[in-house]
């Protein structure tokens, strides 16, 4: 009898909100899977979505979220970073980029202002400096993909990404590529 009780009482909790930062107020007793947005980070417009996988999450949780979208654009300054440092010294940003450079037909190089007679130096580079930020996706509760960050070079050639992956402790840790 007591799960019962327990159970109309988690059932019946009031609404309780809060205000995240780029999204409205958000009763965290009764989340939506989903919240989207679009915003302006570090000068680009990108699309911001906020992830629930529970319909009432702990206010713990939330305020972790909170404080995390209020530093948003600290965030993607470091996963830049760390795709320029992966680019000198890793193969992950390389790799991205020389797959692109081959399977994109000389219309696609010339959308990215890469000319096909140019020398591959010289269109890695090109398009090394076209990959900007597309999408930011945050999850309060997955510990291990708790902020994840998708850079591209262009929305229209690829669905292929570069990922820069927070943990829940805010650390950086790990640049892939997707699709």
């Amino acid at each position: 009898m007591d799960f019962f009780k327990n159970l109309f009482q988690f059932k019946s909790k009031k609404p309780l909100l809060v205000d995240f930062p780029y999204f409205k107020e958000i009763d965290i007793n009764k989340t939506e899977e989903l919240y989207n947005v679009s915003v302006e980070i570090n000068g680009m417009l990108i699309s911001l979505d906020l992830n629930f996988y529970e319909e009432s999450v702990p206010l713990k949780t939330i305020k972790k979220a909170v404080d995390f979208l209020q530093k948003l654009s600290e965030f993607e300054i470091i996963a830049k970073n760390k795709i320029i440092e992966e680019f000198n010294t890793g193969n992950v940003v390389k790799d991205y980029i020389a797959h692109h450079l081959k399977e994109l037909d000389s219309e696609g190089l010339k959308i990215l202002g890469i000319n096909s007679f140019e020398d591959s130096e010289t269109q890695t580079k090109i398009m090394f400096d076209k990959i900007h930020l597309k999408r930011i996706g945050i999850y309060p509760e997955d510990s291990g993909s708790y902020g994840v960050f998708d850079y591209t070079i262009n929305d229209y050639l690829t669905q292929y990404l570069i990922v820069a992956r927070f943990d829940r402790n805010r650390n950086l840790v790990e640049i892939v590529e997707e699709s």
